[in-house]
């Protein structure tokens, strides 16, 4: 087809002369993604509060694939959709990994709670411990927070335990999708010795 029709049907300058329709985004239910998790010797959800940037939350969900996260929840309300970008920069691991939208973080972790799993949250914090002292070998569900404000206080009093990666440099942090993937690749690497 012409240049200008791609153009116009594409709305989109970086299409390199490819297009597709993608259906919506499938979600699974919260109780869908605790039941497939459960099916693991040692479970491991992935939950973002809060992540907006599109560009992020693409590259975590690589990441969540790429390490063996059996399920990502996203807080449904002031997230980055899952939208064209989130998915290239998936590298299309959007469509490989069960996601989940929930309203109430709150109740969510409550509930995690009451089926087995530990609520560890990523944060710079007096009371974190190093992110590698951690024993990651049981049932978890592990809190990235959003790029500038990080896990919002009523999640972190959810949390059982919080870490953190220790840092030598004066910018005492990292982007999240890099943490997450610092954090989930010490959690794999953990899983595998055992």
């Amino acid at each position: 087809i012409p240049l200008e029709r791609f153009s116009s049907i594409t709305n989109n300058p970086n299409a390199q002369g490819v297009a597709a329709k993608k259906s919506e985004q499938k979600f699974f239910s919260f109780e869908e993604i605790i039941s497939f998790s459960k099916e693991k010797k040692y479970p491991l959800l992935l939950i973002l509060d809060s992540i907006q940037d599109t560009h992020n939350a693409g590259a975590i969900i690589r990441t969540a694939e790429c390490s063996g996260v059996d399920g990502i929840i996203i807080t449904k309300h002031n997230s980055a959709p899952i939208n064209e970008t989130v998915v290239k920069t998936s590298a299309g691991a959007v469509s490989l990994v069960k996601l989940c939208q929930v309203t109430n973080l709150a109740n969510a972790l409550k509930q995690l709670k009451e089926e087995g799993f530990w609520i560890i949250g990523s944060a710079l914090s007096d009371e974190s411990k190093n992110y590698t002292e951690v024993d990651y070998k049981i049932p978890l569900a592990l809190i990235m927070g959003n790029e500038e404000k990080g896990i919002r206080r009523l999640t972190i009093d959810n949390c059982d335990m919080l870490i953190k990666i220790p840092m030598l440099g004066k910018i005492q942090s990292l982007n999240v999708s890099v943490s997450a993937g610092i954090i989930l690749f010490e959690i794999l690497r953990q899983r595998s010795l055992s």
